[in-house]
């Protein structure tokens, strides 16, 4: 037999038998039709013989063995959609499918010229995506029988095909079951077309109800028709009852009855075609690779939406990433509250003006440089803008109306008072100290802008106080506060913080990037694709190495891409080993890429924002952790994004090597993560063809 399942039993979850108590035989060089409604277990059947899915109990033999381990090569399956990556054409398509059959270039070129001609696909330079669902079915079809198969599993084959072109199809499954022994099991709608069949069984509820030749069954239940005959045993089924089902009686008749009734019996043809008769033929695991290669490199070349993805969008996170939140602010508002009754001016540019004919004179005299325009003059161009303002209450309803974030009041004859406090300095009476000391009110709702403000005030305020006592008899050490400090890594300046971040940002993008192979294995599954490639003899170790291969050629272009222009670009430097640093991203993203567990493109979206938002501020990408609360620490240092992290970030600021233990442990824990991602999809892989 070629086909035999013996007591068969399948069911989703926890619903209903799918297949319940199913027995069916499909002899060598036998066409056996499948016929049932919607529903009724035919896909399902047809899933099991073909191993991508499992009974849950009872036995299916291909070829008297238990899904041989070559059944890729022994079988060809259409399934019930055409299950074709539409980015590629007709002739790659043909092309791929005879790569995952082990042949060779020419044969497979003889048979996409011969299957093109026979099912009429004139438009094979066209992407399956631009073709009809009638041409998709040849293509489907074609991709079925490309490897001229001992064993076919067609899946309603004929469906919206013309009825010429059915009746070709048919001639030629007849014949190649006649003179090559070809063993061929069909399900369709078409009650009429099992006429051609030498077997047929009928399916209803999941329960096989009849099985035999279809003159057979018509002269065992006594009807003229396929449709009464159908009518009939559905009849019959209706009325048996549901607890305790009777099976109906079919008995095989004699190999007389079909002399009697002229009916020809199956011949298997003994030698000369001692190739396709064998089942002997192994896997060739490079070939189904090089397929997968294929289909990966075509892919690319067509679907500029991975370009986007791939190319594009590590420019632009840098990009914007370094414009926004990289260079110093320009341009802050400040309402400047001079007090002077004759400080005739409305705007900026006049101040501006102004002040420029006022230059910094000569340090030859004391005090000489303590003007308001001395100090003004200390900030550099486009810094900050200032608004002549002539009232305290006026800046306020500046700040308050947004007009400005701040204010900065000079107190009314502040020269003379600077210059008595400066002279005087501990002895200063209260007048001189207040008539002195510059007020600022600020709009803090906006921190890291506020402290920047503060911190360049305070800054040129320094420099301007030097400037004016650069002739007096006094140290400027005073104005310095008695303590030096000094960096050891990184910087002190505010917004160098950007070197902070840079590093966590790569690991994360890489990290994030990495999960888009995700959605190509959600969209394969759900065209079908990944269930008709496991039938032609892909695993789930098949896909993770072509995995590796294919994406580490993406991730050492995006690694160049993103180092290129930190490093040569926005001076982002890397003090410690290159190779290391380029080890770890390569690591970040094989640790995610692996791991495809989603059904459905809509989930796998909103796994990975969720993880996008976790990672990004749990792992110290953006902000440390050690300001996080203890145990919400411990928790984030098993995320899988948190040690590379830390350890990027070490090789980049601190020039650490691999012996350092925060090295050392990003190492361990990439390491670790590709380990459970590559159990994990292994596991799911199993659970999913269940």
């Amino acid at each position: 037999m070629a086909v035999t399942i013996r007591n068969g039993f399948k069911r989703y979850g926890d619903g209903k038998l799918v297949l319940n108590d199913v027995n069916l035989n499909v002899g060598v060089g036998e066409i056996y039709g499948l016929l049932g409604a919607s529903g009724c277990g035919k896909t399902t059947l047809l899933s099991c013989i073909v191993g991508s899915r499992q009974l849950d109990s009872g036995q299916v033999l291909v070829f008297g063995q238990p899904r041989p381990t070559n059944l890729g090569t022994l079988c060809g399956y259409m399934p019930q959609d055409t299950a074709l990556l539409e980015v590629l054409n007709v002739s790659e398509t043909l092309k791929y499918f005879g790569l995952l059959y082990g042949m060779s270039e020419i044969e497979i070129q003889n048979r996409i010229d011969f299957l093109i001609k026979f099912l009429e696909m004139q438009k094979v330079n066209r992407p399956i995506s631009e073709l009809s669902g009638g041409q998709r079915r040849r293509v489907s079809l074609a991709a079925a029988m490309i490897h001229n198969p001992r064993l076919l599993i067609l899946d309603e084959p004929t469906v919206g095909l013309d009825p010429l072109l059915r009746h070709r199809i048919w001639e030629y499954l007849i014949d190649i079951a006649k003179n090559f022994g070809t063993s061929i099991a069909i399900s369709t709608h078409y009650v009429e077309e099992t006429k051609l069949c030498h077997k047929i069984g009928l399916m209803r509820g999941g329960r096989l109800l009849a099985e035999d030749h279809p003159k057979a069954l018509l002269a065992t239940h006594n009807c003229d028709k396929m449709t009464d005959l159908v009518l009939y045993l559905s009849q019959n089924d209706q009325l048996q009852s549901d607890i305790k089902r009777t099976w109906p009686s079919y008995k095989l008749l004699s190999e007389d009855y079909y002399k009697e009734t002229n009916m020809e019996t199956v011949v298997v043809p003994q030698s000369g075609n001692d190739e396709l008769l064998s089942t002997s033929k192994k896997v060739d695991h490079t070939s189904i690779m090089w397929a997968l290669i294929f289909k990966w490199l075509h892919r690319h070349k067509r679907d500029f939406r991975l370009h986007i993805w791939e190319l594009c969008l590590p420019i632009m996170c840098v990009y914007v990433f370094q414009n926004i939140m990289g260079p110093e602010p320009g341009r802050v508002k400040f309402s400047l509250i001079h007090n002077i009754p004759d400080f005739n001016l409305t705007n900026h540019s006049e101040m501006q003006e102004y002040c420029k004919k006022i230059s910094n004179t000569p340090p030859n005299k004391c005090f000489s440089n303590i003007a308001i325009c001395n100090f003004i003059n200390t900030f550099e161009t486009g810094q900050f803008i200032w608004i002549p303002t002539y009232s305290y209450q006026e800046g306020l309803d500046h700040i308050i109306e947004g007009r400005a974030m701040g204010l900065i009041e000079f107190p009314h004859d502040y020269e003379n008072h600077l210059k008595n406090r400066m002279m005087h300095r501990n002895f200063a009476d209260n007048e001189t100290v207040l008539g002195s000391t510059l007020s600022m009110r600020m709009d803090e709702s906006n921190m890291i802008l506020a402290f920047w403000a503060k911190k360049t005030i305070v800054e040129k305020y320094l420099v301007y106080m030097s400037r004016a006592i650069e002739a007096c008899p006094i140290a400027t050490d005073f104005l310095r506060p008695p303590i030096k400090m000094g960096t050891i890594y990184g910087s002190a300046e505010v917004f160098d913080y950007i070197v902070f971040m840079q590093t966590g940002l790569v690991i994360l993008l890489m990290f994030v990037m990495s999960m888009a192979v995700s959605v190509l294995c959600v969209e394969d599954r759900l065209l079908g694709l990944e269930e008709r490639d496991r039938v032609a003899g892909v695993t789930v170790s098949h896909r993770l190495v072509v995995s590796l291969v294919t994406q580490s050629f993406m991730i050492f272009i995006q690694i160049g891409i993103f180092l290129g222009l930190l490093c040569g670009l926005y001076d982002m430097q890397i003090r410690g080993s290159w190779v290391l640093a380029v080890s770890l991203i390569f690591m970040t993203s094989v640790c995610f890429m692996v791991s495809t567990l989603f059904n459905e493109i809509l989930e796998c979206m909103f796994i990975m924002i969720l993880v996008t938002c976790d990672e990004l501020f749990s792992t110290g990408t953006l902000w440390p952790l050690d300001m996080a609360p203890w145990i919400s620490r411990q928790i984030f240092q098993f995320y899988p994004v948190t040690s590379l992290v830390a350890a990027m970030r070490s090789i980049c600021t601190r020039a650490w090597g691999i012996t350092h233990p925060t090295v050392f442990m990003g190492f361990v824990s990439a390491v670790g993560w590709i380990l459970i991602c590559v159990v994990v999809t292994i596991l799911a892989d199993k659970r999913k063809y269940k």
